[in-house]
């Protein structure tokens, strides 16, 4: 079977088939198998609705027509209980993403054998150089 998709729903899988390290079409096949009691329901109902038209009354084809309609809301609905279970499952991600990247610098730098505490660094300990005056005596002519 070949399927030809929007660039936009490509893009998407082939951004999500390299992220995993699956193929496009593992996903697609995954995706579809995930969704084939969905699409089996739907079968029923376009054959139903078929036989609708050879002679049932038009009370049995609103029904269907409702029950088409439940059926995309309750996708619209899982669909959208899923982008925010994904939102916040990449929310944690990057939180624990934060912390571990914190805590990997400062063991880093213990665990380098660097100081964990840098000692400061003053001047003023030790001998002073002492300064030129040119053979004149410090604090007489020329400008400080």
């Amino acid at each position: 079977m070949s399927v030809v998709l929007p660039p936009a729903v490509a893009a998407t899988l082939s951004a999500i088939a390299e992220e995993t390290g699956d193929s496009a079409s593992s996903l697609v096949r995954g995706l579809l198998e995930q969704a084939h009691p969905a699409l089996e329901r739907m079968l029923q109902l376009v054959r139903a609705a078929k036989q609708a038209k050879g002679g049932i009354s038009s009370g049995i084809a609103g029904s269907l027509d409702r029950v088409i309609t439940d059926l995309e809301d309750a996708m619209d609905l899982a669909d959208g209980r899923a982008g925010r279970v994904i939102r916040d499952l990449v929310s944690e991600a990057e939180a624990v993403k934060g912390r571990r990247r914190t805590a990997g610098r400062a063991s880093g730098t213990a665990a380098a054998g660097g100081p964990s505490d840098p000692r400061p660094v003053t001047r003023g300990s030790g001998p002073q150089p002492k300064a030129r005056t040119r053979g004149r005596r410090a604090g007489h002519g020329g400008a400080v």
